[in-house]
C-alpha cells in the first residue's frame, strides 16, 4: 500500500488530469467535490492518527529523486503541517462546492483548484526545502491563471501584480534555499537535517539566509510593505481563488516563517522585530479597511490584519504564541473560505459587492447575512468558534514574551471589529430599504456556508482536537 502522503497527492493528481482531459463543466466540478472530499477524509484520518499515536507525528516517507545530490521525494508529518494540510483540505472542498459569477462555466477552474490543492498538500507535508520550493511555485501558477483566467474587473493587472510580487519572493526563496544548501556541512535541503547543522554556517551568511526567507514569507502572508498585491488580487479574482489564496496560499508564508525560527537558533534576535512589523501591519490593514466599501476588499485587508496577528504569535517564539500562530492560520483559513463564499453567493443575487448600493440583504436572504456575521465575528475572536481560541493563545504568548506590549494588537482587532459591524448594519441588517436581487442565489453556496461553519464551530467548541497536539511539538 503506498504510504497516505503519496495517496493524498495522487488522489487530487489524477482528479486534476481527469477535469484537464475529460468531461465537461458539471463533470469536472463532480470529480473536484470528490476528491477533495477524498482528501479531505484522508486529512482527518491523518489528524486523528497523529492525536491517538503519538510517534505518527514526524514520521517521513522518501523516494530517491536525484540522490546524489541530495534530492529526495520526502514528506514528513509535523503538527503544522497536519493541522494546515486539514485546511488545505476543508478550503478547496468549499471552493469546489461554491460559485460565484456566472460566466464560470469552464471546466478549467476546477482544474486549477485541484492543481492548487496539489501544491498545499505537497508544501505542508514537505520534508525537504528543494520540495517546499517546488510546490510553492506551483501554487503560484495556479493563483496566477485562476485570476488572470476567471477574475473580473481589471483582472490582468491584478493578475500580473500578483505574479511579479510572486517572482521577487519566489527569487529570493530559492536563493536563500540555494546558500543553506552549500554552507551546510552535508549538503542537503533536509529541512530536520539543516535546523540540528544551521549552527555550523557562518554567522554573516546565517542573517543573510535569514532576512531572504523573512522577506519571501512576508511577501506571501501578506505583511506591510510588501503587501499591496492583496487589494486587486482578492478583488478581481472569482470567489474561489479569493478564498484558497486568502486561506491557503498566505498559508504557504505563515507556514515558512514558523519553519524559519525553528531552524535557526539566532532567531530570537530576530523576534522583536518580527513582533514590530506584525503590529504595524495589523493597524496598517484596519485603517486602510475602514476606507474600503467594497465587500471584496474589506476583507483583503482583514486578511491582512490576521496575517500580522499571526506573525505577533509566531515571534513570540513560546509555546503559546507559536501555537496560537498555527490555530489562528486554521481559523483564519475557515473564516475565509466563509466570508468570500458568502460574497460570491451576494454578487451573483445582487450584481455588486458594495456597501453603498446593498441594502436589506437579511430580508431576502436571511441565511446569507447571517452567514457573514458569524464570519465576521468569528474573525474578531468570537467565543466558541476556532478565533476565539487562537486570539487567546496568540496574546498569552505574546504578553509573556514581551509584556504589556504585546496587548497592543488587541486594539486592531478591535478595530476590525467596529468597522465590520458597521458595514453589515449598513448592507446586511438594514431593514428599512431592501436591494433588488437580480438572480437566484444558487443552492450549493448554502452547503459552502455550512462546512465553512461547522468547521469554524466545531474547532472552537472542541479545540483539544488540535491543540492536544501541541503537546508533541510545533515543528
Amino acid at each position: 500500500m503506498l504510504p497516505l502522503f503519496f495517496i493524498m497527492l495522487a488522489v487530487v493528481g489524477l482528479a486534476g488530469a481527469a477535469t484537464a482531459v475529460y468531461g465537461n463543466y458539471v463533470f469536472s466540478k463532480r470529480i473536484a467535490i470528490i476528491a477533495s472530499g477524498i482528501t479531505l477524509v484522508l486529512a482527518i484520518y491523518l489528524l486523528f492518527s497523529a492525536i491517538y499515536t503519538n510517534g505518527f507525528i514526524g514520521t517521513a516517507e522518501s523516494l530517491p529523486y536525484i540522490s546524489q545530490f541530495g534530492i529526495y521525494l520526502s514528506f514528513v508529518a509535523t503538527v503544522p503541517g497536519v493541522v494546515l494540510t486539514l485546511l488545505a483540505a476543508i478550503v478547496s472542498l468549499v471552493a469546489s462546492i461554491t460559485v460565484s459569477r456566472k460566466f464560470e462555466d469552464s471546466k478549467n477552474i476546477y482544474v486549477l483548484i485541484l492543481l492548487f490543492e496539489f501544491s498545499a498538500i505537497g508544501l505542508f507535508l514537505s520534508a525537504n526545502l528543494f520540495l517546499f520550493y517546488v510546490f510553492w511555485d506551483v501554487g503560484v501558477i495556479a493563483s496566477y491563471f485562476m485570476i488572470n483566467s476567471f477574475g473580473s474587473g481589471e483582472r490582468r493587472h491584478a493578475a500580473n501584480t500578483f505574479l511579479i510580487y510572486s517572482i521577487f519572493a519566489s527569487a529570493l526563496l530559492l536563493l536563500a534555499i540555494m546558500l543553506i544548501y552549500f554552507y551546510t556541512p552535508v549538503h542537503s535541503f533536509d529541512i530536520s537535517y539543516i535546523a540540528s547543522h544551521s549552527s555550523s554556517i557562518p554567522v554573516a551568511v546565517q542573517g543573510t539566509i535569514f532576512v531572504l526567507f523573512f522577506i519571501a514569507f512576508m511577501v506571501k502572508m501578506p505583511i506591510f510593505p510588501f503587501h499591496s498585491w492583496i487589494s486587486n488580487a482578492y478583488a478581481e479574482a472569482p470567489a474561489q481563488g479569493s478564498m484558497l489564496i486568502s486561506g491557503v496560499l498566505s498559508k504557504f508564508g505563515a507556514y515558512g516563517m514558523l519553519i524559519l525560527f525553528s531552524m535557526f537558533a539566532f532567531s530570537s534576535e530576530f523576534a522583536k522585530y518580527a513582533f514590530v512589523l506584525g503590529t504595524i501591519s495589523a493597524f496598517y490593514a484596519a485603517f486602510v479597511l475602514m476606507r474600503q466599501a467594497d465587500l471584496k476588499r474589506m476583507t483583503a485587508y482583514s486578511s491582512m490584519l490576521e496575517s500580522g496577528i499571526i506573525l505577533v504569535g509566531i515571534s513570540s517564539l513560546n509555546a503559546f504564541g507559536t501555537s496560537g500562530a498555527l490555530y489562528l492560520m486554521l481559523a483564519h483559513g475557515l473564516v475565509m473560505a466563509l466570508m468570500f463564499s458568502v460574497i460570491g453567493g451576494i454578487e451573483i443575487s445582487y450584481g455588486t459587492r458594495s456597501i453603498n448600493v446593498l441594502k436589506g440583504i437579511v430580508k431576502q436572504s436571511a441565511g446569507t447575512a447571517y452567514s457573514f456575521v458569524i464570519g465576521t465575528f468569528a474573525s474578531t475572536g468570537l467565543p466558541l468558534t476556532a478565533g476565539f481560541i487562537a486570539d487567546v493563545l496568540v496574546f498569552i504568548g505574546a504578553i509573556s514574551e514581551f509584556g504589556l506590549y504585546g496587548a497592543i494588537p488587541i486594539f486592531s482587532i478591535m478595530l476590525l471589529g467596529f468597522y465590520m459591524y458597521y458595514a453589515i448594519n449598513k448592507s446586511f441588517l438594514s431593514t428599512k430599504v431592501s436591494s433588488n436581487s437580480i438572480a437566484r442565489m444558487p443552492k450549493q453556496v448554502a452547503v459552502s456556508y455550512s462546512i465553512a461553519m461547522i468547521a469554524l464551530f466545531a474547532f472552537g467548541i472542541f479545540p483539544f482536537f488540535i491543540t492536544s497536539l501541541f503537546g508533541v511539538g510545533i515543528i
